[in-house]
């Protein structure tokens, strides 16, 4: 993880807290163009964070997508990958994700599960309701740092 974003993650969080008082759409905009700036300059196979941190909610779907991918029952999915949280919702049972090679790339990609797909989830519409996400996202992704870094520099 990188040391300036733990080191500003209390800045980060206030400055995202603020962007509730600003143009919605203005926002999403340039959240927009800043996602695609810094998925041009940041290669996620150099960090893996995400897969390394995080725990992503699995909806239905997407088990019975992987369980077909592997052809592996859903029942033998459930049981040798994830596990229910505290919210009842299915997660993957272990960090690193179990489908994390040691290059860093998804053994399931092109079935991943739709968080996966969307993470960090900087180019979704309400980006200033979701502070709680985007601060937590910044110490563990370099594109949400620099997605925030930047905006806070453009929307001066």
């Amino acid at each position: 993880m990188d040391d300036n974003a733990t080191k500003n993650e209390d800045r980060n969080f206030l400055y995202l807290r603020s962007l509730k008082l600003k143009n919605p759409s203005k926002v999403d905009k340039i959240a927009k163009k800043l996602h695609e700036e810094a998925f041009n300059k940041i290669d996620c196979l150099k960090c893996g964070n995400c897969c390394k941190t995080s725990k992503p909610v699995l909806l239905d779907e997407d088990i019975s997508r992987i369980a077909e991918f592997l052809k592996l029952p859903i029942e033998e999915i459930e049981n040798k990958y994830l596990e229910l949280d505290d919210d009842k919702d299915w997660t993957f049972n272990s960090l690193p994700c179990p489908f994390l090679a040691n290059d860093n790339s998804c053994k399931i990609y092109t079935v991943r599960p739709k968080d996966c797909q969307e993470f960090p989830h900087t180019n979704k519409k309400g980006f200033s309701h979701r502070s709680y996400q985007h601060s937590w996202n910044t110490v563990v992704c370099p594109a949400t740092y620099y997605i925030v870094t930047e905006m806070e520099k453009v929307m001066r």
